[in-house]
């Protein structure tokens, strides 16, 4: 099985200004895998670069915990809330990353 054309459903939320009667609606949108995995992969170094020198600059704080919640375009675009990601119909994804228990 190839992931080149392997597609799965998203169900995206669809802006006033896009659907009859200016009500708000949802519809499923097939994503290409590839494309998915491209944009998770930007978004990890994106979350990646920003916290790399978290600790250092808040040397009596640790950080545990990173809450992050992702919106999803209808084409498979992904970014961050609140980042003019919106527009488009779009779906959402937390992501949630623990600190790792080293040496334990």
């Amino acid at each position: 099985m190839s992931n080149s054309t392997t597609k799965i459903p998203i169900l995206v939320d669809i802006p006033k200004s896009q659907t009859r009667g200016g009500g708000s609606g949802k519809v499923w949108e097939d994503i290409d895998i590839n494309t998915l995995k491209s944009e998770t992969e930007k978004i990890g170094l994106a979350i990646q670069t920003m916290f790399s020198n978290f600790n250092s600059a808040t040397e009596a704080y640790q950080l545990d915990n990173i809450e992050v919640n992702v919106g999803i375009k209808a084409g498979g675009k992904l970014g961050f809330l609140g980042s003019g990601v919106s527009g488009e119909g779009e779906a959402g994804i937390k992501l949630v990353f623990n600190k790792k228990d080293i040496g334990a």
